[in-house]
This record gives C-alpha cells, sequence and structure tokens, in this order.
C-alpha cells in the first residue's frame, strides 16, 4: 500500500506552513509512523550540509528532524522524489510552495494554512495560537552581511583542552577548531580558553605544559585569546553559555553561522502543539 501523503499549502508566503508541516511530523512520528518529508517550497536561507553528502535548505533539514532523520537532498528533489519516499516511509508531509496546490491525486488531505491576528488557521478549524519559540530565527542585520561560514574559510581557531573544562557544549558551534593539549604549530587566528571546574589546577596545567609560553605568542603574532567564564590572564572575558548563540559565535569568527535546528523537546512541544489542538486530530486521522 503506498504511503499516505499530507499536503501543506497557503495562498501567501509566512502564513506557517513550514511550522504545521514540522508539527505534522514531530506528532506522527510520535505515534510510531515512519514519517518523511518533502519539502517543495523555495529553498530560501542558508543551506544545511546533508551528512552523506549535498545540501538542503533550512526548512527541509527541520523538516527531516523533526521526522527524526538526517537531512537528504532528495527531500527537496520535487514532486518527481515521491514514488521513491512512498516505497521507504508510510507517511509523507509535503510543503508546498506558496500559492500552489497538491497535483491531482497526489495527496490524501491538504491543509491550508493562513495567518490571521497573530494566529495561523488551518482551514476552518479553530484558530492556533502562534509556537513559541520561533523556529526560524530572525538573522541580525550586521550578522547577514557577514558571508557564510565554511571550513575552507573559517578562522583557524583553537580550544584548550582543560582537565577540568566545565563547559564542553559551550562549543558545539565552533566546528572545525581544534582542541589543544601542547602547543601547535602555525599561527591561530583565534584560541578560547573554557570555564574550569578547578581553576588553580586548570591554570597549574596550562604552564606545565607550556601552553601559557604558546599562548602569549600567538597573542603576539595577533590571534585573539577568549575565556569563558573565568578571568585567565590576557584574555577577552565572555559569560559561559555565549557561544551557545550562534548570532556570538558569528561575529566572534566574522561568518555567518546559521543557527542550530531545535533540540528534541521543543520538537515534541511542537507536536503536542498540533495534535492538541481543537478539533485538528480527529479531523487529519479521517484521511491518514
Amino acid at each position: 500500500m503506498s504511503a499516505k501523503v499530507i499536503a501543506i499549502s497557503s495562498r501567501l508566503p509566512g502564513a506557517g506552513k513550514t511550522h504545521v508541516a514540522a508539527a505534522l511530523a514531530a506528532w506522527f512520528r510520535r505515534e510510531g509512523r515512519h514519517v518523511a518529508p518533502l519539502h517543495l517550497s523555495k529553498p530560501d536561507g542558508d543551506p544545511y550540509q546533508c551528512p552523506e553528502g549535498g545540501t538542503v535548505s533550512r526548512a527541509a533539514a527541520l523538516l527531516a528532524e523533526a521526522c527524526g532523520l538526517p537531512a537528504e537532498p532528495i527531500y527537496e528533489a520535487g514532486w518527481s522524489a515521491l514514488p521513491t519516499l512512498q516505497a521507504r516511509h508510510d507517511l509523507i508531509v509535503a510543503e508546498l510552495a506558496a500559492g500552489e496546490s497538491a497535483p491531482a491525486g497526489a495527496a490524501d488531505l491538504e491543509l491550508t494554512v493562513r495567518m490571521q491576528d497573530g494566529s495561523i488557521h488551518l482551514g476552518e478549524l479553530p484558530p492556533l495560537p502562534l509556537f513559541q519559540p520561533g523556529l526560524t530565527p530572525s538573522c541580525p542585520g550586521d550578522v547577514a552581511a557577514l558571508p557564510l561560514w565554511s571550513l575552507v574559510s573559517a578562522p583557524r581557531s583553537g580550544i584548550i583542552s582543560l582537565p577540568h573544562l566545565a563547559n564542553f557544549g559551550d562549543f558545539q558551534l565552533l566546528r572545525g577548531a581544534e582542541w589543544l593539549t601542547s602547543g601547535a604549530p602555525g599561527r591561530f587566528e583565534l584560541i578560547f580558553v573554557p570555564a574550569s571546574l578547578e581553576p588553580d589546577k586548570d591554570l597549574e596545567w596550562i604552564q606545565e605544559a607550556g601552553l601559557d609560553t604558546w599562548i602569549a605568542g600567538q597573542l603576539a603574532s595577533g590571534a585573539r585569546l577568549i575565556s569563558t567564564g573565568w578571568a585567565y590572564p590576557g584574555a577577552e572575558q565572555i559569560e559561559t553559555g555565549a557561544l551557545a548563540d550562534n548570532w556570538i559565535v558569528s561575529r566572534i569568527l566574522g561568518r555567518r553561522v546559521p543557527p542550530p535546528l531545535p533540540p528534541e523537546d521543543t520538537l515534541d512541544r511542537l507536536g503536542h502543539w498540533l495534535s492538541e489542538a481543537p478539533g485538528v486530530a480527529s479531523f487529519v486521522h479521517q484521511s491518514v
């Protein structure tokens, strides 16, 4: 039996199609369905790298994440990809381009989305309050003007790998940075000293490893030294957790780092936001 297809359409862009499509994917995934996305809107914004190669738009990557799948270019390959996806999954959530409808017979259910009076409307169902936080954060103007981050163009960055490091998760957006336990050859543009659970012991370790001398040499060569959460001598200090903000990281790197995809708990809440809205579950389940 061919997989069911739910199409999400709107007359105008910005109506909330991606929110609704991602919510449907998260909802049916939670119910045990094998869901896949098909993103047919214009692939705006910064591209996201697929694990197995190629890129997709943020919206396609978000929909794949909501389905519990790694992003693949096939999810943005147009209606021609539908038979392949139907053979691999039992439900397809397709986000259509604004102003377009699904071809005749392609969708088992088409939900038309519109934004009105600060609420999302699905056909004639009761209005839905906007989901918070937003899934597509707006890029500040100064960051939008920066070139997109890439491994080739990113400034060479090093992170001191302290024995008592306190905030490993702060550095997830610094892709390609080198974790250092000793001085490395060549010139670095950025060096980060993480927060420490034992600052005195870690400072002693830095000195015993000769990293203090190496850091001083890098500073003399023009490197920028940044510490997070403790006052390492000679470093610019920023708060612990600040590097989890992609806009802050973008400004430091001088490269635009796209916002990370929402965490699992946000996507789970998104699924509940739609499935628990009055009338939605019974209406959708009649078709799929």
